[in-house]
């Protein structure tokens, strides 16, 4: 079953997590920062980049990327490639295949937005169960909840801090309309041995009311708190892994604003810095 990242797998408890950052919803229409960042700037990083020929093709491959995420959205908010971007990841694996991006510190942490997860029931809009957001942990297990977006935050609270936060809206029943957030809390370092990649563990999984409003808090626990023992008067409720459950995530383009990175099964998961 998949983290919200996209990224690699593990066994935690029997049961099998591959690690998804999707974590805010994709855009109707891109930032201004993204749309607009198709001119070469001296102060851009890419992780591509060693020499003037690969920084060249790298800025060239990530501005193609843009403008097809953003020509080909509806069909990129199910979670499926479209043939134009599919065939810009592939060129992007080969360029980083010659040249690694090196993991700085301060390219790799920080806020990031969802803008593409190939894991189709973590894309935007899609439609899943409580049971399979939350690895089924949290019940009820069989509620249909509707995803409206994710986010990765990264050395945030620590420099080894890693959290993947999916949002939902419980699409059905007397709870429809509530919305909440399935927290993945873990920490990450890299890999020494494989350039490019970071190693992610995973230790506790987390749920919470998304709005703090005093009614819709008090209309969560009467749904929520009975059938989840661990979940406070707050509405949050986590709970901790019997043991770590590890992830992986392949970078084949970093700079100061995208990341966009490959798990172990596959999947591509490109977000955009806050």
């Amino acid at each position: 079953m998949a983290l919200p990242c996209g990224h690699a797998t593990s066994t935690c408890s029997k049961q099998t997590f591959q690690c998804g950052a999707q974590l805010p919803a994709f855009r109707r229409h891109m930032p201004d920062k993204l749309r607009h960042n198709s001119r070469p700037s001296p102060k851009v990083k890419h992780g591509l980049m060693c020499t003037a020929a690969l920084a060249t093709d790298s800025l060239h491959l990530k501005q193609q990327l843009v403008q097809a995420l953003q020509s080909g959205e509806k069909t990129l908010r199910t979670g499926k490639l479209t043939p134009e971007v599919e065939a810009l990841v592939e060129q992007i694996k080969a360029a980083a295949a010659e040249q690694p991006p090196r993991l700085e510190a301060a390219l790799v942490n920080g806020s990031f937005s969802g803008l593409l997860n190939t894991t189709n029931y973590l894309a935007p809009d899609s439609t899943s169960t409580l049971g399979t957001l939350t690895f089924q942990q949290f019940a009820p297990k069989d509620l249909k909840v509707k995803v409206s977006g994710t986010e990765m935050l990264s050395g945030v609270e620590s420099p080894e801090h890693y959290q993947t936060n999916t949002y939902f809206e419980v699409s059905e029943g007397d709870a429809a309309g509530l919305v909440g957030v399935q927290s993945a809390l873990g920490q990450y370092e890299v890999d020494t041995d494989k350039a490019g990649r970071q190693v992610v563990y995973f230790n506790a999984i987390r749920i919470a009311p998304a709005d703090s409003g005093a009614a819709a808090l008090q209309r969560w626990l009467d749904f929520f708190k009975a059938a989840n023992p661990s979940m406070g008067d707050d509405g949050v409720a986590t709970i901790n892994f019997p043991q770590r459950a590890k992830g992986t995530r392949d970078f084949i383009l970093l700079d100061e604003d995208m990341q966009v990175t490959v798990g172990n099964r596959g999947s591509v998961v490109i977000v955009q810095r806050k």
